[in-house]
């Protein structure tokens, strides 16, 4: 009896190894019998930017990572039957020796790895290159092969590892947040900084500003372009391109330096041409505080291209200070948009403006009412001749 009655000769792609012979081999109970719900699987993990640094192909995500007691203890690569066997492993024990040095020290829960290629089964440990092969054809029930398989990735084994590191971990000095202590121990503890006093008008100037001519003043001086992020702050940057990976597909991150725009530019290039005819809308997203509303700011008066001057128009509304009611949201919208409109190149209030801005509706009634009326024949006055008897 071969598993799940599926013979080898049966898995012939990459999806059947993990579909049709890992997964039930993992969780069957007559097998290794590992809950389902402690295997993560490839589609409910991210690519993490760790791996980018590794000899792992780009993006690469292990196919199962096995959980116990909220720990990962075991990573499980997949590959096609014509792809050898110890590929799997590798890449199965680089990710999960990478993986561990993200935890405190001394603490590697990962402690087991598995590769399969649909013919070959094979096991170890992650810090030795050491690994027992097994055929598909021997793990049969009731065999020698598969109780000594049990012995190695069981579940009394995986779980005693996680319980292990847990246990570890919960022995480790734990240190209270400074927000959740009494803010008066806080305050006694920690003594005002001497620096404060000059640091915090430049602290409100360049984060809390409101000021036009500060934000101005942030524009043309103090704005720092994504390469020079980059530069400053690695970890920052690594941060933000896993919360990236988390977005729907359609996105792109904006690049920008002192005087260009590359990302936003090209996309409003393309509005004039394939616009439709509901319009398009584009999303800039962003964290709060990572610089939407700036970054709004500073392409409009520094960053847009001359040509897209010439026949752009653009106006920035602030939702936060709208009416908490949205009845008459459709007013205020057209109020602020009067109010706020950036290169309009003409007077929305003067004769010449208005009839632009109605020029349809005043032809609706030029050609309709207007012209009913102006067609009306006047009526004529009675006469009375002079100088004549009556």
């Amino acid at each position: 009896m071969s598993l799940l009655n599926i013979p080898a000769y049966d898995v012939s792609t990459e999806s059947d190894v993990e579909q049709k012979f890992l997964f039930p081999l993992l969780t069957h109970p007559s097998f290794l019998a590992i809950p389902a719900k402690a295997i993560l699987s490839k589609k409910s993990m991210g690519s993490l930017s760790f791996v980018d640094k590794t000899a792992l192909p780009r993006n690469y995500i292990p196919d199962y990572v096995i959980f116990f007691h909220g720990l990962p203890v075991c990573v499980v690569e997949a590959k096609a039957p014509d792809v050898p066997v110890q590929r799997a492993i590798d890449e199965a024990r680089t990710y999960a020796d990478v993986l561990n040095k993200h935890f405190p020290t001394k603490m590697n829960p990962i402690e087991v790895v598995v590769g399969c290629n649909g013919y070959e089964f094979v096991v170890g440990p992650v810090d030795t290159n050491a690994s027992t092969k097994y055929s598909v054809g021997d793990l049969v029930i009731g065999s020698e092969r598969l109780e000594q398989l049990k012995k190695q990735l069981g579940v009394d084994l995986l779980s005693t590892i996680g319980e292990r590191h847990r246990r570890r971990n919960n022995a480790a000095v734990q240190l209270k947040p400074a927000n959740a202590l009494s803010s008066q121990l806080f305050l006694d503890r920690v003594k005002p900084n001497a620096l404060a006093p000059y640091l915090t008008p430049l602290y409100e100037m360049f984060f809390r500003a409101e000021d036009p001519e500060k934000i101005q003043l942030i524009l043309d001086q103090a704005y720092v372009d994504t390469a020079e992020l980059r530069e400053y702050d690695e970890v920052l940057h690594a941060m933000l391109r896993q919360i990236e990976r988390a977005l729907p597909g359609e996105y792109r991150t904006i690049q920008t330096d002192r005087k260009h725009e590359y990302t936003l530019t090209p996309e409003l290039d393309r509005y004039e041409g394939d616009i439709g005819s509901r319009g398009r809308m584009h999303l800039i997203i962003g964290s709060r505080g990572s610089g939407k509303s700036l970054f709004i700011a500073r392409f409009f008066s520094h960053l847009i291209s001359e040509e897209l001057k010439r026949t752009a128009v653009w106006c920035v509304i602030d939702f936060n200070r709208a009416p908490s009611s949205i009845d008459n949201i459709e007013d205020y919208i057209c109020e602020k948009f009067l109010e706020n409109a950036a290169n309009l190149q003409f007077d929305p209030y003067s004769l010449d403006g208005l009839n632009r801005i109605f020029a349809v509706e005043i032809n609706r009634l030029v050609k309709g009412p207007l012209a009913a009326i102006a067609d009306e024949p006047k009526e004529e006055k009675p006469v009375t001749p002079g100088g004549m008897g009556g």
